[in-house]
């Protein structure tokens, strides 16, 4: 139960400018805020680094967002590109759901939990192969840093989509639940929806739980 009072208000896309030219922003900000969101991108970028070298996967799959006229018809499509104005707010999101479901956790309560559960050893064995096939130097996929080495190999190649589209296909899906499996993909022990209460009844179930 909170308020939220907005004083200043961005778009992703104002974010982005204000990243490439931040004197240019002096003139447009007040001192406070100018001073707030160069912090904000210190410190998503900090936890972002952190999260990655503690074997959080990144498998880069770009969106897909239809532009659609007056009348609801689709007029053509554009891949949305995951800038660092977006990954500032991802980084946030994700460490508020964490520490969510961590300080739930402490507690002693039985937390719904967003469980993402190791992928099998058959498909990893499956996937092995194919990168080997692709041409690939590859070792045992069983370890997470070896996957993540072959993200990053092919991350800006023409290899790209197939290698990353057949990781993300050997993941298991990811469920809510109670049990503590832990997030493999994101490699975080304690994981909850938190962040989106409005439109999503786990992040609402998860603050009720909050609120008692």
């Amino acid at each position: 139960r909170s308020g939220i009072k907005s004083v200043r208000r961005f778009t992703y896309e104002e974010v982005d400018e204000f990243l490439a030219d931040r004197e240019l922003w002096r003139s447009k900000l007040t001192p406070d805020v100018h001073r707030l969101v160069s912090e904000m991108h210190e410190l998503a970028m900090l936890l972002r680094r952190r999260r990655l070298d503690n074997g959080s996967l990144e498998m880069i799959l770009p969106e897909v967002k239809l532009d659609l006229d007056r009348t609801g018809q689709v007029v053509g499509a554009r891949t949305l590109q995951n800038t660092e104005s977006h990954q500032m707010i991802e980084e946030f999101m994700l460490m508020a759901n964490v520490a969510v479901a961590t300080q739930l956790s402490d507690l002693g309560h039985h937390v719904l939990r967003r469980i993402h559960a190791p992928p099998n050893e058959r498909r990893l064995a499956d996937l092995t192969q194919f990168v080997d096939a692709l041409g690939v130097e590859v070792e045992n996929l069983q370890n997470r840093f070896e996957i993540k080495r072959v993200l990053a190999e092919t991350a800006d190649t023409p290899l790209r989509h197939a290698v990353h589209y057949a990781v993300l296909r050997t993941m298991q899906k990811a469920v809510y639940g109670p049990k503590e499996v832990g997030h493999f993909a994101l490699n975080f022990d304690h994981y909850c929806h938190f962040t989106s209460p409005i439109r999503r009844y786990p992040d609402l179930v998860i603050h009720r739980m909050l609120g008692d």
